[in-house]
């Protein structure tokens, strides 16, 4: 084992280089990114929060913290630049034109026809061929698998391999080749489902990714197995590779372990087993994870996981934050992280309205037959317009957007006739669609997309009358205090004794006003 990492200031020493046997970056830029970014994650807790609990036994090297380093300057100085946006969520996506879509799809074929020949490694893939291969060989599920891996197609394969393999163990023969519903879990994959430690947060981080919350010491453990919460787990992940933003971007994740909580070492090591093999099994890519705790206990729990269950480009991708609440929160919002919007209170209870909201509208909608393409939204993305009052609403970045969008109509839609108007409204509309917006409104806590063109033409019309009333306000504004001006500039020419003998020069406001 390598010796624990040795830090002065959050910089990795030379020594623990040349432990490493690597040769330091000679990229100047990209190794003061790093050790710039590296601050926030060796930060030096202070000894006792507010509750005065103590969290000096924390600042201890820890095994897993050397093997993130290691991995990391294991990376060229191009992976490294990768590695770095990807946490703070700066990269830039994968231009996807058809011709590159088409030359990974025939790769990822490819190495699938070679793996078929292994009946252990693709047996799963192989019965899913023989129920339906329309079902397997859809694009669109190609595809998602080839974004989840940065259209590496040997890995996107690998993955897929793999998920059938696991959807084969947790939903049998039956489910292979079909998209996994709520009624397709049992009571028991429901709680855990319902109670579940897993869940979204309700906006998203400045890249426009979900955000998703692990908290392993508030799983369901009451009658439920591992295979329980991993059913449940799986559902909710591929609900989520349904987001095609997911998809271009991956999603942030943060397991969460601030609980001051002495946990039993057997069924959280068995939980993130589970949690990790789901994970790995659907296309859902990781662009950061961020692992929380103030436990001693949790610290030696994740050092086993991060040894045995992570791969190289998920430790690379990973920061670690301990101590008090205030200083993990204050190093979560330095990766962009809304703190606030993290249901757990100080004294780590858990609030689920939002995700049993979110769970009741999917369940509807799957009982009424409509597709799952995105009826019913997670999290709104960045430029979908929200029906709505309030200020969270007014400056969402779709609706600011809509409004420069009409702004720029707005001298057609005043001169032309009224039964024109609409025609002008409906290519607001068209454009806007074009660009990738939708409109939600929200209903019992969740946002649905709106699919009625009468209301989505009411939206755009009223920006418009919206737009007239207030450049009508501005100019009322502009003329008085014009007015007021002229007002104040006659009062101290009459009131200067130097001037009040003179006769005054009449201006232009004075013609105007006669």
């Amino acid at each position: 084992m390598i010796p624990a990492v040795e830090v002065e200031d959050g910089l990795l020493s030379a020594q623990m280089v040349s432990q490493c046997e690597l040769e330091p970056d000679a990229d100047s830029s990209v190794s003061d990114i790093f050790e710039d970014d590296l601050v926030s994650d060796h930060c030096v807790s202070e000894s006792e929060d507010e509750n005065g609990v103590d969290f000096s036994v924390l600042d201890q090297d820890w095994e897993f913290e050397t093997d993130i380093a290691r991995e990391f300057y294991r990376l060229s100085p191009q992976e490294r630049e990768r590695c770095l946006y990807d946490l703070h969520g700066v990269a830039d996506e994968i231009k996807e034109t058809p011709d590159f879509v088409e030359t990974k799809i025939v790769e990822l074929e490819k190495h699938l026809a070679e793996a078929k020949k292994s009946k252990k490694l693709a047996k799963a893939y192989n019965e899913a061929l023989e129920q339906s291969s329309e079902y397997v060989q859809r694009q669109s599920f190609q595809l998602m698998f080839l974004r989840s891996n940065e259209f590496d197609s040997e890995e996107a394969a690998n993955q897929m391999l793999l998920y059938f393999e696991c959807k084969l163990e947790l939903f049998g023969n039956e489910k292979l080749c079909k998209d996994i519903l709520l009624d397709d879990l049992n009571d028991y994959d429901r709680r855990c489902l319902d109670e579940s430690h897993v869940t979204l947060l309700n906006e998203r981080d400045p890249a426009g990714r979900p955000i998703l919350l692990i908290v392993p010491a508030l799983a369901n453990r009451d009658k439920a197995t591992f295979e329980n919460t991993a059913r449940g787990l799986f559902y909710y992940l591929m609900v989520l590779a349904e987001d095609d933003s997911c998809q271009r971007r991956g999603c942030a994740a943060i397991v969460y372990n601030l609980t001051h909580e002495k946990l039993n070492g057997q069924e959280p090591i068995g939980l993130l087993q589970e949690l990790a093999r789901v994970k790995r099994a659907t296309p859902v890519r990781q662009g950061s994870l961020h692992i929380c705790f103030d436990s001693p206990i949790f610290a030696v729990l994740f050092s086993f996981v991060s040894r045995f269950m992570l791969n190289s480009r998920e430790k690379t991708r990973m920061r670690v934050h301990r101590g008090s609440r205030f200083k993990v929160f204050s190093e979560l919002m330095t990766f962009g992280i809304p703190t606030t919007k993290i249901p757990i209170s100080a004294d780590g209870s858990f609030d689920r309205t939002a995700h049993h909201g979110y769970i009741r509208a999917r369940q509807r909608m799957e009982v009424s037959g409509e597709t799952q393409a995105a009826k019913v939204v997670a999290i709104p993305r960045d430029h979908d317009v929200l029906f709505g009052r309030g200020k969270g609403v007014q400056f969402h970045k779709g609706n600011l957007r809509l409004r420069v969008v009409i702004e720029s109509h707005y001298k057609e839609y005043e001169q032309c006739r009224p039964k024109s108007k609409t025609k002008v409204a409906l290519e607001v509309l068209s454009y806007l669609k074009s660009k990738g917006s939708r409109f939600l409104h929200q209903k019992e806590g969740v946002w649905v997309d709106v699919d009625d063109e009468k209301m989505l033409l009411q939206k755009v019309m009223h920006g418009f009358r919206d737009l007239r009333r207030t450049k009508a306000k501005k100019d009322e504004s502009t003329t008085a205090v014009s007015d007021r001006k002229q007002e104040i500039s006659e009062e101290s020419y009459e009131a200067s004794p130097r001037l009040s003998g003179r006769k005054r020069v009449p201006n232009e406001s004075d013609n105007i006003s006669k």
